[in-house]
């Protein structure tokens, strides 16, 4: 009897549970070019009738990018890094999100990451990307699986709007370019 009622209790645990579907953007290593880029963000993440607001810190450094994610009271509650193409969180205080961190941080490079790196990066596998002026698609074997649109020709600077077509995720990110060198723009209209 036990054993049945601990078998109904994971069933009803697993049927609550988020369900993505099974494609999974892969970890995409930091590229050189943006080393010394920092930006301040309000993040907004929803899936379905949640709904998630926060602050962040994004910094890119040698080989490796940080996520510090903050209360709207400025209080650090976790940071989530990629190194290499390794993905690590670490939680400082209580923090929820309607989607999985790691899987957000792998959303944001569909949004941040230099084109060029992402054409290389996807080039013979299942995965493709189409950029255009102010949008970036993102394929997946041939079918679109999310979209960027930017509000301005500078990835780090005003609004910008990140859509799962198939998981039905949306994030909206403000975000602020922080003072850098004029060289790590990458040839966009970034100055400041």
């Amino acid at each position: 009897m036990k054993k049945l009622g601990f078998a109904i209790f994971f069933i009803a645990a697993l049927s609550s549970c988020q369900h993505f579907s099974n494609r999974n953007i892969p970890v995409i290593s930091v590229q050189n070019a943006q080393v010394g880029l920092a930006a301040f963000q309000q993040i907004e993440v929803r899936y379905g009738k949640e709904y998630r607001r926060f602050d962040a810190a994004i910094e890119f450094s040698e080989g490796k990018m940080s996520l510090l994610i903050l209360s709207e009271l400025s209080q650090h509650l976790a940071t989530i890094s990629i190194d290499g193409s390794e993905v690590t969180m670490k939680r400082e205080g209580v923090f929820s999100s309607p989607v999985p961190l790691k899987r957000l941080v792998k959303s944001l490079q569909v949004v941040f990451w230099p084109e060029s790196s992402l054409e290389q990066f996807f080039l013979n596998s299942e995965w493709s990307i189409i950029a255009r002026a102010q949008r970036r698609e993102l394929y997946f074997r041939g079918e679109l699986a999310s979209y960027v649109d930017y509000s301005s020709t500078c990835p780090w600077v005003g609004e910008i709007t990140y859509v799962d077509v198939v998981d039905q995720v949306k994030i909206i990110i403000k975000s602020t370019l922080l003072d850098i060198e004029p060289s790590l723009t990458h040839g966009t209209d970034c100055s400041l």
